[in-house]
Formats: C-alpha cells, structure tokens, sequence
C-alpha cells in the first residue's frame, strides 16, 4: 500500500509503480496544474455545505461539509485537512460528506481534495471562523469522590460527573498530603470521571479534591475531600551480615560479645545471637537477641569453650547472613563449695490465692547469690518443682487456687552456680475461695419536686462478712447511707431534671456486686408537656461525616435567653422526647448533639409551647 492511497488501489491500477508514484508526488501538492487538466473540462470539486462560499463564520465548535465531486474516469475518493489541526477521509465521493470536524478559535483554513483512480486531483476550500459563545456559568461541583488505594505507590481517583449550561470538557484534580492537610496543588486534568495517582510513598496518607472546568474556562466549586492511605512498601531485602564478631571470657561464668553493626535498606530492628559449645562445634543455638551490637553470655561452666555466631534481622524479620564465628573460653571455676541449706521456712497463708514464704538466710565461703524455690501440691506431696528464684529471704506466692493444700522447700546458689542443700519443708492451706455479696432492688424513676423519696436495696454475703455500700452518680439533692445502701432526700423546685446513671455497689471488702444503673427524674406537680422531635445530624461543620454521635442535651425554661433546666439523652437512636412536669405558662425548648469525645454543636433552633 502506498501512504495516502485507500487499501487496495495499487492492487488493480496497470501502470508501472514507478509511474503511479510520479503521479502521486505531483498530487500531493495540492496543485491543479501539476495533474492532466480532467478537471478542468470534464470534472470538478465543489463544497455546498454549509456554504458555497470561499467563507463561514460560526459559534460552534464544529463544522459539517459536504459537497460533489466529478470525473469522466471517476473519483476514487476525498480528502480534508484543516491547518488548525485534523485530516481526514470524507464518507462518499460523487456526493462527499465530511461530518463533525473540529474548530480551534478564529480562523480554520480547510481544504478538500478530490483523486481519480490515476492519482490525479482537484482542490477546493473554505474559510471557517470560529468564535467561542459567551458561557459565565460554571459547572456543577463534581460529588461523590472517592479515594483507594491500589498499592504502595497508587491511588484511584472516582467521582460522580459534573454538568454545565453548554458543556464539561474536563476535571482539575488537585492533591495534599497528610490526614489533615489543606495546601492542595493541581496534579492532573481528566476528561473522564477517573484517575489512577501513581508514583506515591508508601505509608503515607494524601487528601484529594476536583472541580469541573467548560468550553469557556469556567471552573466549579470542589467536590468534598477524598482521603486515602497507601500501604507501607513490602520490604523483601534482608540486612547485611555484621562483622567482626568478638568474644572475651571475663570470669568463669561469663563471655562478653561484641561485633560490627549490620546495615539494611530500611533499617535494623536487632540482631539474634547464637552458641554451641566445643572449639569445633556446628550446632549452633539461638540462645538471645539485642538491639545494640554487644551482649553479655553469662550462667556458662568454667572452663568450657564456646563458639558464638550473630546475625541482624530488620522490621520486616528478613534475616541476614552470619557473622564469622568467634570462639573464647572460660576460666576454671575457682568455687567448688556449695552453700549451706537454709533454715526456718515458714508458710503462711494470707488469701484464697497466696501464701507467703520466709526463711532463714544460708551461708557460703564465697557467698549466695540467690535462692531457688520449689512447691508441689498435696498435703504429703513429693514431686517438687521450681517455681521461682529469689535473692532475699521472703517471697509471695500468688494466683493459687481456694481451698489447696501446698508444701514447700528451698536451696540456696553461690556465684559459681553451686547448689546447696534444701531446707526443711514447709505445708500452707489456702482458705477457700471468697464468695462475692449478692444485692438486689428495684428504685422508682420519679419523684415530684418537694416530695421525700428513698430507696435501700436488700443485700447479704454468703459467708457473712460485713458488707459496705457506695453510690455513683447520685443526684446532689440526695444523701446516701454507706452502711445500709439508703438512698434519700427531698428534692426542690430547682431539682426538676432527670438523673442517669445511678448506681449503688456493695463489697465484702474483696468482691462486689452492683445494681443495674438505673435513672431518677424529678418532675414538677403540675402536669404538663412538651413532644420535641428532631432530625439526626450526620455531618460535622467541616462537611466530614459524623461517625461517633452518642446523644443529645434538651435545654428548657420559660426564658427564651436564659434556657436554665437540661435533659441529657445518652442514646444516638432517640429523634423525640417528652419533657413532663411543666407548669402554666409559656415554655421555650432547644437541642444540641453529642459525639463520644463530649464535643457538643451549637444549639438548634429555639421551639416553644404555652402550657395553659
């Protein structure tokens, strides 16, 4: 196929090549006089749409031609070009379309050529002016933007189309960084509703926001906010290994290791030492980890090699290579002597869950250095086994179980890990296990103003321990008995209100028991009231969503500016509220929102009803 010609025309003209392409190349330049004169006698091209005219002037941005074409050997096809920009084939050829071509402002020279099946062509053309109408309407905000991340390093950008009075031709996206962030800068333009952000750090949090832009340049007001954070890179790479491990005993009981700092791409998190024991020993075991690049092995045997290997692993546990191995040995032990067994071990029980040991402190020739206890269960038990290790001469043995006999012994160590001899034994029983107090009682809701009211809960132990009551969140006009449980007084006029949250506990001194939480409302004599209902805020003042609603705050009086009584709501399901008690007379009600954290809205508007 030969460049500019339709697929197929070579194939069935019968001229030589080279004689085709001669005729192509005088073609092309748009000249009639370069061809045979066809056109001149016998054929033509002609636009008639959408003016016969050499000129045209429109304020749309696009233009339509059409027109005939003639040849006595006949027209193989038509072109347009405009020198603004575009080419393209026309639909037909006798009678030739060219639909829907695009303008740029001001001045578009177009240009139509006719070919016959020779190659041979003819001109004609048309001057279109184009001139952008009017438009000062922005478009709409874009809504509903949404932000996710794809990866590490990619966020994809959606969000519901704008429309304008005359058209959208695209979408400024503009981006931030961090959760609370407000410099945004633009980073891309769109023609569609969705845009991939990429080339992004990983672990890191970015705000985006998009506004419309028409044929006129006008833009829109922003969508709302969209925020997104990528995940933090994969890290694969696994630290180098440290160098220059080095091991020196400093007693017979203890190796000092020291060794070169690994290196990693993100960063190393520690480093995993390992021993065997033997100038030529291979396997190897973990006996420690250190985040610093030294470590002391200490508990060894006296003269005993040790060879050590340490290797570094970082935040995403990539182990790294070993270092060389290090060998070093200890010294001989200079202390053989065991101490001496302590004496006067006593167990007392204190609690259903500890006893405590005592001990007479043993002796060595060098000295102790600790203390190793062992306990078994059962009055005549014998299966000992350690429990702890201590350096004084006390300990307390705790999280046991009620109502369990348990039998003691001890040794004492020197520095040279010299056991001694065990201690007498010692025997403890812990009591059984505490029983927590049971209390019931059910308190009435209400109480009108100047009325006395009071309440005492019935509570028993069941294993007769005395019993003391406490309150929490008693209203202020009440007093409460801490030895009985009484809840009581008489409230006043300026007591009307309600009281959530009521609850009385009884202990033994060891266990408790509460009442459900229970609400007192103190209510005037007379009896009217008013039904507020409201409608559930949904959003914060900033336009972000409101996830944590937890209740409402009803203020009330018969005072439009100075609203004195108040009715806390704990509850986010409620949308309406009966105050009672109220007295004749004009009343004024407002409400305001909660959240989890105590943040309280402005006030809605102010209601009121006249209570006759």
């Amino acid at each position: 196929m030969i460049a500019g010609l339709p697929v197929g025309i070579a194939a069935w003209l019968r001229v030589p090549v080279s004689f085709f392409i001669t005729f192509l190349l005088l073609a092309s330049g748009g000249e009639a006089s370069a061809a045979p004169s066809w056109f001149s006698r016998t054929g033509s091209v002609v636009i008639s749409a959408p003016v016969t005219d050499p000129s045209y002037a429109t304020t749309v941005g696009s233009v339509s031609l059409a027109g005939t074409a003639s040849s006595t050997v006949g027209v193989a096809w038509v072109m347009w070009r405009s020198d603004r920009g575009g080419s393209g084939v026309a639909t037909g050829t006798r009678s030739w379309s060219a639909p829907n071509i695009q303008l740029a402002s001001g001045v578009n020279n177009i240009v139509v050529t006719a070919y016959d099946f020779f190659g041979r062509s003819r001109q004609d053309s048309v001057s279109v002016t184009y001139t952008s109408p009017t438009d000062t309407t922005a478009p709409t905000a874009p809504g509903s933007l949404g932000a996710t991340a794809a990866s590490s390093t990619q966020i994809n950008l959606s969000w519901d189309a704008a429309s304008d009075s005359v058209g959208v031709t695209g979408y400024v996206i503009e981006r931030c960084e961090g959760a609370s962030c407000a410099s945004f800068t633009q980073i891309a333009t769109a023609t569609g509703t969705t845009f991939s952000n990429t080339d992004l750090v990983g672990g890191t949090t970015y705000r985006y926001r998009v506004r419309a832009r028409d044929v006129a340049n006008n833009l829109s007001a922003y969508s709302p906010t969209a925020t997104a954070s990528t995940p933090a890179a994969a890290d694969a790479t696994a630290p180098t290994a440290p160098g220059s491990l080095g091991a020196t005993a400093t007693s017979s009981t203890q190796i000092n290791l020291s060794w070169g700092a690994a290196s990693d791409s993100v960063g190393v998190t520690g480093y995993a030492l390992e021993q065997c024991q033997g100038a030529s020993c291979t396997s190897f075991t973990q006996i420690a980890t250190a985040t610093s690049t030294t470590f002391s092995n200490t508990g060894l045997a006296g003269g005993t090699t040790y060879r050590y290997r340490v290797r570094a692993w970082d935040a995403a546990n990539n182990l790294g290579a070993y270092s060389p191995a290090a060998t070093a040995t200890t010294p001989a032990a200079a202390d053989t002597t065991a101490p001496t067994a302590p004496g006067n071990l006593g167990a007392t029980a204190t609690s259903s869950t500890q006893i405590n040991l005592t001990w007479g402190a043993a002796s060595d020739s060098v000295g102790v250095t600790g203390y190793a206890l062992e306990r078994c269960q059962g009055a005549s038990c014998t299966n000992f086994t350690q429990i702890t290790t201590a350096t004084g001469t006390t300990f307390s043995n705790t999280g046991l179980t009620g109502g369990t006999t348990y039998r003691y012994r001890v040794r004492a160590r020197d520095a040279a890990n010299n056991l001694g001899a065990y201690s007498p034994t010692a025997t403890a029983a812990t009591p059984a296990a505490n029983r927590p107090p049971v209390i019931s009682g059910s308190s009435g809701t209400t109480v009108v103003a100047g009325t006395a009211y009071a309440f005492t809960p019935t509570a028993s132990d069941p294993d007769g321990q005395t019993l003391t009551f406490s309150v929490m969140g008693a209203p202020a006009w009440a007093t409460f008995n801490t030895a009985t449980g009484r809840l009581n007084g008489t409230p006043g006029v300026g007591d009307v209100g309600l009281t959530e949250g009521i609850v009385i506990t009884v202990s033994d001194g060891t266990a408790y028991a509460s009442l459900p939480a229970f609400s007192l409302a103190v209510t005037q004599s007379a009896s009217g009231s008013a039904l507020l209902s409201w409608l559930p805020p949904t959003t914060r003042e900033d336009g972000s969503a409101l996830t944590n609603l937890a209740g409402y705050r009803i203020r009330y009086g018969q005072n439009a500016a100075a609203l004195t009584l108040s009715v806390a709501l704990n509850s986010s399901a409620l949308t309406s509220y009966l105050v009672e008690g109220l007295t004749a007379g004009r009343w004024y009600f407002s409400i305001s929102a909660l959240d989890a954290a105590g943040v309280e809205s402005d006030p809605s508007n102010t209601g009121s009803k006249t209570i006759l």
